[in-house]
């Protein structure tokens, strides 16, 4: 059976390639799946022809199962493959235009370079690109213009918000595939769909809240590095959406903490505080402006903030659908756990004791206990008892941490059992067999972690 290159397929011919049978003329086609089909061409094809066409100009194509990918996207409307406006024309023997391309060159996007591998599982780039407005378009049907659905940017905000809610839940190497998932959608839509002025704004409302838990999630990863080009780019998302940027300043104060950036910690979490107004989120970052003070060595700078954390705290009530378990929950015990940091850095050995009994009593009266939160509150009070030359009481609490799960030990746990390993070696422990085998729990632990 031959193909025609002008007429669309027969069914027969449709079920042999495993593509339905449709008409060119139905108004749900894009218009590049209509020029394929009546290209008497399968995907496949075109793909092929795509991958030749780039070859013989000289560059790399991605690999099959990429371009595949790419090519699916395209034909369904989700992304304007702008990069690829010749090689289209050439492989389905039409112009740009009648495969509904832009005329437009790629505009070039403020993202950091490593953001632009947008989730894809080997990496691979989608090219995409804002299609501009006809300026002879009328500005009421400009306004109200639009491809992309209420129905979808509904569904991938609840989507965030419910990544975000489990959080203390899932492993951080699983919730940051998620998470990265939905950045590529959300990011996809920006780039290559027409939208109302309203949907735009929530696009990119949702891209702030997703970049700032891709941040948090890469800094329990211990990539910090990397972790702050997102967190930056989130708190730019939040400005020009005009919304909280609470969330962008905390994971920003906590990269830089975990960095040992201590003053630029302390100065994020403060900057955060002032523009924070009633956000829940200022809790946490009073405190974070005292426990990087703290770190930093300035004591008085450590004992103001902590104050302000304080009084905040005294003020203001949990939401009642806070469950305290989502990653921007910050439950008393969470609290006790940067109070406890204080204390510890502050020379104040006892008060970390009396923040880690804080924390025990919150989980004693039902509290939701999250792992990791609770791997620091223990460390920390072990840590405490070390400062206060009490060995025994140390290692009662550190050998309830040795057994956590290898995937819960994130870099903030990891950063305390650090913390732990070097007091134990100074010379005052030195000879003691508690020390060594603390040491040496302490060194599986990590193994275990990075394995």
């Amino acid at each position: 059976m031959s193909r025609s290159t002008h007429q669309p397929l027969t069914s027969d011919y449709c079920d042999l390639l495993e593509v339905p049978p449709l008409s060119t003329d139905d108004k749900d086609v894009t218009p590049l799946k209509r020029a394929r089909i009546s290209a008497g061409m399968s995907q496949g094809d075109v793909c092929r022809g795509l991958a030749k066409a780039r070859e013989s100009r000289g560059k790399t194509p991605p690999k099959p199962a990429s371009l595949k990918r790419m090519y699916t996207d395209w034909e369904k409307g989700r992304v304007v493959p702008v990069d690829w406006r010749d090689e289209l024309s050439a492989v389905l023997r039409t112009s740009p235009e009648a495969l509904g391309l832009p005329v437009v060159a790629s505009l070039a996007t403020s993202w950091p370079p490593d953001m632009q591998e947008l989730a894809r599982p080997d990496g691979d780039v989608i090219s995409s690109a804002l299609t501009l407005p006809d300026p002879r378009m009328p500005l009421s049907q400009w306004l109200t213009d639009t491809n992309t659905s209420d129905q979808t940017i509904e569904r991938i905000s609840q989507a965030a918000t419910s990544l975000a809610a489990a959080h203390t839940q899932l492993p951080p190497q699983r919730a940051l595939n998620d998470a990265m998932r939905l950045h590529h959608e959300t990011k996809s839509l920006l780039q290559g769909r027409r939208h109302r002025l309203r949907q735009t704004r929530e696009l990119v409302r949702i891209e702030a809240d997703l970049l700032a838990h891709v941040c948090l999630l890469l800094g329990d990863l211990g990539r910090n590095e990397r972790a702050m080009h997102y967190g930056e780019a989130s708190l730019l998302c939040a400005q020009e959406a005009g919304t909280s940027e609470s969330k962008a300043w905390t994971v920003q104060a906590k990269t830089a903490r975990w960095q040992g950036r201590f003053a630029e910690s302390a100065d994020f979490a403060q900057r955060g505080f002032t523009s924070s107004n009633s956000d829940p989120i200022r809790i946490q970052l009073a405190y974070q402006e005292a426990n990087a003070a703290a770190l930093l060595g300035d004591v008085q700078r450590a004992r103001q903030a902590l104050q302000r954390a304080e009084g905040v705290a005294d003020e203001q009530v949990q939401p009642p659908d806070d469950s305290g378990m989502s990653a921007w929950s910050f439950p008393l015990a969470r609290q006790a756990v940067f109070a406890l940091s204080v204390a510890t850095h502050t020379g104040d050995h006892d008060a970390a004791l009396r923040a880690a009994a804080t924390a025990d009593q919150c989980w004693a009266a039902g509290a939701p206990r999250v792992p990791a939160t609770w791997a620091q509150v223990r460390l920390g009070a072990g840590l405490a008892h070390l400062l206060n030359g009490d060995l025994d009481g140390a290692a009662e609490q550190i050998r309830q941490v040795m057994d956590l799960d290898p995937e819960l030990r994130v870099a903030t746990v990891t950063g305390y059992t650090e913390n732990v390993d070097r007091k134990l070696s100074e010379q005052y422990f030195r000879d003691s067999s508690i020390a060594s085998e603390l040491r040496r729990s302490i060194r599986e632990f990590h193994f275990g972690a990075q394995a």
